[in-house]
């Protein structure tokens, strides 16, 4: 990431951005269009974060859940998707 003065610089990240679009958009669309989320996507891994300085129980853990970009990715672009459709006004017979 680029920052300049605390925040992110976002035409320094442009060219970035753009190239991660370029490839992971047909992959996102063809995920969507065949309804079939790749194995992949369904992983995440766990990383157990103490609540406390000296942590002797599994209570004494918050557990942090680090999933594929793609995946989140996919699943906001549904999401909204299906807030707009639920959102309209449908006609009844």
């Amino acid at each position: 990431m680029v920052y300049q003065h605390g925040f992110y610089d976002w035409a320094a990240g442009a060219p970035v951005f753009a190239a991660l679009l370029q490839v992971s958009l047909p992959i996102l669309s063809q995920s969507i269009s065949e309804s079939v989320v790749p194995n992949q996507w369904k992983m995440a891994v766990i990383i157990p974060a103490p609540k406390v300085a000296k942590p002797t129980q599994p209570g004494d853990f918050r557990l942090i859940f680090i999933t594929p970009v793609l995946s989140r990715s996919t699943n906001d672009i549904s999401s909204e998707h299906i807030f707009i459709h639920l959102s309209k006004p449908h006609q009844t017979a």
